[in-house]
């Protein structure tokens, strides 16, 4: 090991790090922010999302991209006065398809890839999202919200017109999922529409009260079949939404419209593509009905012998992304792995093999016979970036914010192992301030991630930046307990029905070994967590004074409120083992409220009034608790913001307002 390298290099490594700035929140809303990405169909060219905070709008304002595949500066393709999104390219690789809501509303819009004034595809009151071209160029499939029970458009527009107009405001409900995530529901459903690439009059192609593609499918949700004669959707199972994860996939003839069922697993199937001669079509399948988290393994269907197989039945790891490569029948995929998201390929016989290690992964698409992926690391925010298949090495094209950083000693993360409950294997990691005194002390901050089915991985985050909070002073710690995804799916399973149980155990193990290292100063600790990050922090409150401070976003305080105001039920029936009537058990066990009388940590809350996942009540009880117990805290409540704050100056006062509180109790006192 070299241990002195030259005087030059140790005296700019010097100055690096005494004149380096410190990264602030101010600092992270610079930071231009890579989308979705779509790859020509000749292989040459990237069209990417481009977002942009911007605090005088209080809003990010996304463009437009185009990158040659071989390297190149960007080129901004589109610069209208709203965000424009979800890119697709003709097949003759001459124009782009995207959306924007430049006249109120979402519509398809179309430019050509040379630049020039865009033109309106769709017209409907309804709005228009996820525009696809047919291979022939005949079509642009797109999804639309309507109301099943209208046939016309006519019809749609003046339902749409009389409700917005004529009043009341009240609403009369009848069925559960009446609202989702940050919006209220009116008994729309997504269907697929068709409309000529030229323009002119849409077709639905899946009427019924279904949403087809399936609302909770992460990908555009269709996909048109190389000969442009069929498109396969996934489509919502069951008749009751809120309490069920089944979704199946379908096929529907583009001239007639008759639909055909493709698969009918119990569980959910999502994410279709077709290979390129049409030979195969891949997509996700779960195993387990009413199991949101349980995993994701890649199916593909045989078309010529209708027969169906995993391909990743070997690997115990969620598959993401995926696309086909050039030869139809391997399929790349990115898939969490020990605090990463590795590029994988699987091929039809069920062979899987990584691709590109040792990274965070995500959005592959193939490039002729290569692949373009999305990459990042805690120092680095997204780029695109290229791997050849014939030589097996990557490429990085996009250099996007990197003037931008280079006054910043951003630290990296160091991972680390220890032993949780039962002795069992916890991974997480650790990022330490800048330019840091080898012989002092730091407090200690952990952060909590949610889920509790995710991840905190070796990427660039903007909502939970170790860099800001590391920066701000503070030895920042993520663990990823049991419940967290990539350490198999035993380690995924190990947190339903035991929330406090050994979550909490790997988490307090990890406090205890990240405090003997010696910059840390153990007796100076501070918690903060969202979702359930922020149910932990809460559980936390009432299980140890261990901690000086606490922050708490949008988490669970009482299991049993929760159930009866959260939107997606299968959640809670499945983490808790039923309803609360049938196991009430299985919701006391576990729930926070019921522990507030030895709570005494001084907390801030944050929440956000349009919060559906996590209902705004939930900080309010604990609030109430807080205060009347008088413990020190705080609620900081976003009346416009709803599971996330995302808006750049409700994120830049979260912010400030957490680093403010943490520094109070930790740094000041």
């Amino acid at each position: 090991m070299h241990r002195v390298g030259t005087l030059g290099t140790a005296l700019a490594l010097s100055c690096s790090l005494v004149g380096a700035a410190g990264f602030t929140v101010d600092d992270l809303l610079k930071v231009r922010r890579v989308g979705e990405l779509a790859v020509s169909p000749d292989g040459k060219q990237i069209v990417f999302e481009l977002a942009q905070p911007d605090l005088d709008s209080n809003t990010s304002v996304q463009h437009l991209y185009l990158v040659p595949v071989a390297g190149g500066a960007p080129r901004q393709l589109t610069n209208g006065p709203l965000s424009e999104s979800q890119p697709a390219w003709s097949p003759d690789s001459r124009a782009v398809a995207f959306v924007t809501d430049r006249d109120g509303i979402s519509q398809v819009w179309e430019i050509n890839a040379s630049g020039g004034e865009a033109r309106k595809i769709t017209t409907l009151s309804t709005g228009a999202s996820k525009p696809l071209y047919s291979p022939d160029g005949k079509w642009i499939a797109f999804v639309s919200t309507v109301y099943p029970d209208l046939a016309t458009e006519a019809e749609q527009k003046a339902r749409i017109e009389a409700r917005a107009t004529e009043g009341p405001t009240a609403r009369l409900i009848d069925h559960l999922l009446y609202r989702h995530w940050n919006t209220w529901e009116d008994g729309r459903r997504r269907h697929l529409m068709l409309v000529p690439a030229s323009g002119g009059e849409a077709r639905d192609l899946t009427p019924g009260e279904n949403d087809q593609p399936a609302f909770a499918d992460p990908s555009r949700g269709f996909v048109f079949s190389p000969d442009s004669k069929e498109i396969c959707f996934s489509r919502d199972a069951s008749d009751s939404p809120a309490t069920s994860t089944n979704s199946d996939l379908w096929t529907v003839d583009v001239a007639t419209a008759k639909a055909t069922r493709l698969t009918n697993n119990p569980a959910a199937d999502d994410s279709p593509d077709y290979s390129r001669d049409g030979r195969f079509i891949a997509y996700r399948a779960q195993r387990r009905t009413g199991y949101e988290s349980d995993r994701w393994e890649l199916m593909l269907h045989d078309r010529s012998r209708n027969t169906t197989r995993s391909v990743t039945e070997s690997l115990d790891r969620w598959v993401d992304r995926f696309a086909f490569a050039g030869d139809s029948g391997t399929v790349y995929f990115t898939a969490e792995e020990s605090g990463r998201r590795p590029l994988f390929c699987a091929t039809p016989s069920g062979t899987v093999k990584k691709v590109v290690d040792a990274v965070t992964a995500s959005a592959p698409a193939a490039a002729g016979n290569d692949v373009v992926f999305v990459a990042q690391s805690f120092t680095q925010p997204p780029d695109l970036h290229v791997v050849s298949m014939a030589r097996r090495t990557s490429r990085r094209i996009t250099t996007l914010n990197e003037s931008l950083l280079a006054p910043f000693d951003l630290r990296p993360g160091e991972s680390i192992t220890y032993p949780g409950a039962g002795g069992v294997p916890v991974q997480g990691w650790v990022v330490k301030p800048a330019a840091s005194d080898e012989g002092k002390k730091y407090p200690l901050l952990v952060l909590i991630h949610g889920g509790p089915q995710g991840a905190f991985l070796d990427g660039f985050s903007y909502r939970w930046s170790a860099q800001v909070f590391a920066q701000a002073g503070f030895v920042v710690f993520m663990p990823n307990p049991r419940g967290s995804v990539g350490f198999g799916q035993d380690f995924v399973d190990g947190v339903n029905g035991d929330w406090g149980g050994r979550p909490y155990i790997d988490i307090m193990a990890g406090v205890d070994y990240v405090a003997k290292q010696p910059q840390v100063d153990g007796n100076r600790a501070g918690a903060a967590g969202g979702s359930f990050g922020g149910y932990m922090v809460n559980w936390i409150a009432g299980r140890t004074d261990r901690f000086k401070v606490l922050v708490s976003h949008a988490g669970v305080f009482n299991t049993f409120s929760f159930y009866a105001t959260t939107e997606e039920l299968w959640f809670p029936e499945w983490e808790f083992g039923g309803t609360p009537w049938a196991n009430a058990d299985g919701y006391g066990s576990w729930s926070p409220h019921l522990y507030a009388g030895s709570f005494k940590t001084p907390m801030l809350l944050t929440q956000g009034e349009l919060d559906y996942r996590v209902p705004a009540s939930e900080s309010q009880q604990l609030f109430t608790i807080l205060k009347r117990r008088g413990i020190p805290s705080q609620l900081l409540w976003f009346p416009d913001e709803g599971h996330l704050i995302e808006k750049p100056k409700n994120a830049r006062m979260w912010y400030q307002s957490v680093i403010s509180w943490l520094r109070t109790y930790l740094l000041e006192s």
